[in-house]
C-alpha cells in the first residue's frame, strides 16, 4: 500500500487503478467514487483497522467464487436492487459437491428445508427495474467481512 499511497500523492485528482497481483483495484475514495460512477458492487475489508479496503476475491476458494457470482446473478435476473445474505446462503445451498449441506445436516439442520425457507425469503425482497448490478448489501458486506478474518 506505500507504492499505492505515494503514487495516489502524485496523483490526487486521479482514478488510480494500482495493479495487485494480475488484476487492477481501486481503494478507499478511488473505489468508492468509482462504484457509484460505475453502478458496480463496492466491497471492503480491512474495516476493524480503521480503513476500510476493497474486499479481496483473490483469497476465495474456487467455490466461495462461483456461489459470490451464482448469488449476484440471482439477485440481478431476479431485479433485486442489494445482493443480500441470502442470495449468498441459496446459492451456496445449490453447489452440491460442498461441504456446506453436509456440514448444515451435521449439526441439526436439514439443508432442504432451509433452501425452501431461504426461497420464500427472497421471493419477498423488493425488487427494482433498470438493469443495474445488484449492490452489496449492508448485511452480506458484513458477512463477508467476517469470513475474512
Amino acid at each position: 500500500m506505500r507504492q499505492w499511497t505515494a503514487a495516489k500523492g502524485e496523483n490526487p485528482d486521479t482514478l488510480l487503478f494500482f495493479r495487485m497481483g494480475d488484476f487492477y483495484e481501486l481503494f478507499y475514495d478511488d473505489a468508492v467514487l468509482a462504484s457509484r460512477l460505475l453502478q458496480i458492487t463496492l466491497t471492503a475489508r480491512n474495516k476493524e483497522k480503521g480503513e476500510p479496503v476493497p474486499i479481496d476475491p483473490e483469497r476465495w476458494t474456487n467455490n466461495t467464487k462461483a456461489a459470490f457470482s451464482a448469488a449476484t446473478g440471482h439477485a440481478a435476473s431476479s431485479n433485486n436492487p442489494e445482493l443480500t445474505p441470502a442470495h449468498l446462503l441459496d446459492a451456496l445451498l445449490q453447489q452440491q459437491e460442498t461441504m456446506t449441506r453436509p456440514l448444515l445436516a451435521q449439526v441439526g439442520v436439514d439443508p432442504d428445508t432451509l433452501a425452501g425457507k431461504v426461497q420464500e425469503q427472497l421471493s419477498r425482497l423488493p425488487r427494482a427495474q433498470g438493469g443495474a448490478e445488484p449492490g452489496l448489501s449492508r448485511e452480506a458486506r458484513e458477512v463477508l467481512e467476517a469470513a475474512e478474518k
